[in-house]
C-alpha cells in the first residue's frame, strides 16, 4: 500500500511551498501487490477495509506540534475523480505549519484476521505556510530620565525634557506578530523555528522624522520628532508569536529652532507600521485595509523650550560684581523663570570663560571668584544663595581698583552649557545658531536712570 502526494525537498526555499496551514489538499491511497500493480478487489470485503493515514516527524525538520490531519478516505474503487479499484481518496487539512511524514495502515491492524498491510511512509509532505499575520501593537512609553551626563545628573523622571534634548524608551513599543492558519488559528511550528521566514529587517516603518498630533511650530506646520534607532529585535515568544521590540537604546528629540519655539506639550508623535512580510509573500489578512497601522507612544512629560540665560553685570569696582544667571523657559508669554529646573549642574572652573579684549581691566586684576563645590545646582531656576552657599556667577573686585572706560565694552563672561538644548539665538550676527549664553561685565559703571548716557564714581 503506497500514499501519493506531492513529494518535497525539506529545504526551507520559496520553491518548496505545498499549501498554507488548514488549506485542502488531495490523497490518493492505492493497495499494491509485490509487483506494485493494483489489487483492485482491495476493500472489496464485508466488512471492507479502512485504511487510517498517520502524520509523523519528517526526517530531518522536526516541528513542535505534530498535529493530525483532519479528513478522511473514501471507500475504494468509488471515492476518486477516476474511480479505480484498489485507489482511495479524500480531502484533509493540516493545521499547521511546517512538513511531516505520512503513512498508511489498516484501522484494523490486520488485513482479513492477518497481519497488517504497511508500506514506507512518505518522507516529507509540505511545505505548510502560514495563512496570514496577525497583529497587535503596544505603543510603549517614554521616559524623561535624561540620557546626556554632560551637565545633568538627573536620577530620576522629571516633568519635561528640553526641545532638542535626547530621551529615551521607559518602555519599548513592540509589535506582537502571530502567524495564523485558514481557520484563524495561531500556528506553533514558524516562530523560532526553521520554518520562519521573516526577521526584524522585514517590519518595515515610515522613516523619521515623524509628525507629531499635539501642537505645531511657530509657522503652523506639525512640529517633529527626529530619532536615532538601535537594532531592534524580533524574538518568539512561548504562545506561538513573534515579537518585534525597539531597543532600549533608541534616542528621540524634537528639533531645536527658531520655529519650534512654542509653549510647552506633550508629545504625540506618530509612529507608523507600514509594511511586513516574510520570504513566501505572507502578510497580514487584509493589506489595504491593515496597513499602515498607526499609534503613538505614551509620555508623562512636556517638551519645553528652554535656555540658560545670562544678564550684564555692573557695579562698583570695589566690590564683587554678580553675573545675573538663571534657567528660563518659553510659554504664552515669551521666556520666563524655569523654576522647575533643579537638576542641571554647572561648574564654574571648567565652564566659564573670560576675556578682556574689550576691557580697560586685565586676567591679573579680576576673575571668576571659585566655590567650594566643583559643581553648583540650580534651584528653582536660579544659583543656590544662602548664608554660607553663593553659587552664583560672580568676577572678583578688581585689584588695584579701577573703572572700566567708558568706550569699553566691559569683560566678556560666557557659560559653555554643554548641551545644545541649553543654549539660545543669542548672536544677532549668526541669528540662525545656537550659541551658549554670554554677557557683558563692567566695574565702576552703573546703569541708573536711563535717561543718563554713562556716569562713573569719582573718589574724594
Amino acid at each position: 500500500m503506497s500514499v501519493f502526494l506531492r513529494r518535497l525537498s525539506p529545504a526551507v526555499s520559496a520553491a518548496t511551498v505545498f499549501k498554507t496551514a488548514g488549506e485542502a489538499f488531495r490523497v490518493e491511497v492505492r493497495a499494491l501487490n509485490t509487483w506494485g500493480e493494483l489489487t483492485r478487489n482491495f476493500g472489496q470485503e464485508s466488512p471492507g477495509e479502512v485504511v487510517t493515514l498517520i502524520v509523523g516527524e519528517a526526517e530531518t525538520l522536526p516541528v513542535p506540534n505534530l498535529a493530525a490531519l483532519d479528513g478522511t478516505l473514501g471507500k475504494f474503487g468509488q471515492s476518486c475523480a477516476e474511480p479505480q479499484g484498489g485507489k482511495a481518496c479524500g480531502e484533509f487539512f493540516w493545521p499547521e505549519v511546517g512538513t511531516f511524514s505520512l503513512a498508511p495502515s489498516l484501522s484494523s491492524g490486520a488485513y482479513l484476521g492477518a497481519e497488517n498491510v504497511v508500506s514506507a511512509p512518505l518522507p516529507y509532505v509540505g511545505r505548510f505556510i502560514p495563512a496570514w499575520f496577525e497583529v497587535a501593537i503596544d505603543p510603549g512609553r517614554f521616559s524623561s530620565v535624561p540620557l546626556s551626563s554632560d551637565r545633568t545628573s538627573c536620577t530620576g523622571g522629571r516633568s519635561w525634557v528640553y526641545t532638542g534634548e535626547p530621551f529615551g524608551w521607559e518602555r519599548v513599543a513592540e509589535v506582537l506578530i502571530t502567524p495564523k492558519n485558514r481557520n484563524g488559528v495561531t500556528v506553533q511550528n514558524y516562530a523560532g523555528t526553521p520554518f520562519q521566514r521573516i526577521g526584524a529587517d522585514d517590519i518595515g516603518f515610515a522613516p523619521f522624522p515623524v509628525e507629531d498630533e499635539a501642537t505645531a511650530r511657530a509657522d503652523g506646520t506639525p512640529v517633529e520628532m527626529e530619532a536615532a534607532l538601535a537594532l531592534a529585535t524580533l524574538s518568539p515568544d512561548s504562545i506561538g508569536s513573534l515579537i518585534y521590540s525597539f531597543a532600549p537604546g533608541d534616542e528621540f528629540r524634537y528639533p531645536k529652532t527658531l520655529n519650534t519655539r512654542v509653549s510647552g506639550y506633550t508629545p504625540e508623535p506618530v509612529f507608523s507600521l507600514e509594511s511586513l512580510i516574510d520570504a513566501d509573500g505572507v502578510t497580514v489578512l487584509n493589506p489595504t485595509e491593515d496597513l499602515p497601522e498607526n499609534f503613538k507612544p505614551e509620555a508623562g512629560f512636556e517638551i519645553r523650550y528652554g535656555r540658560i540665560r545670562l544678564d550684564n553685570g555692573y557695579g562698583p569696582e570695589n566690590m564683587n560684581l554678580v553675573i545675573p544667571l538663571r534657567a528660563e523657559v518659553f510659554g504664552s508669554g515669551g521666556f520666563q523663570l524655569h523654576q522647575d529646573e533643579t537638576c542641571w549642574l554647572y561648574d564654574l572652573a571648567e565652564n566659564i570663560s573670560v576675556n578682556f579684549t574689550d576691557s580697560a581691566f586685565t586676567a591679573s586684576q579680576t576673575g571668576v571668584i571659585e566655590v567650594d563645590a566643583s559643581e553648583l545646582t540650580l534651584e528653582e531656576g536660579r544659583p543656590i544663595v544662602a548664608a554660607v552657599e553663593d553659587n552664583r556667577l560672580r568676577l572678583s573686585a578688581p585689584t588695584p581698583s579701577g573703572a572700566e572706560s567708558a568706550e569699553a565694552k566691559g569683560i566678556y563672561v560666557e557659560l559653555d552649557t554643554g548641551n545644545d538644548w541649553l543654549k539660545g539665538f543669542w548672536d544677532t550676527d549668526n541669528p540662525d545658531t545656537l550659541v551658549d549664553p554670554y554677557a557683558w561685565a563692567t566695574f565702576g559703571v552703573y546703569r541708573g536712570n536711563d535717561r543718563i548716557i554713562y556716569w562713573r564714581e569719582v573718589r574724594d
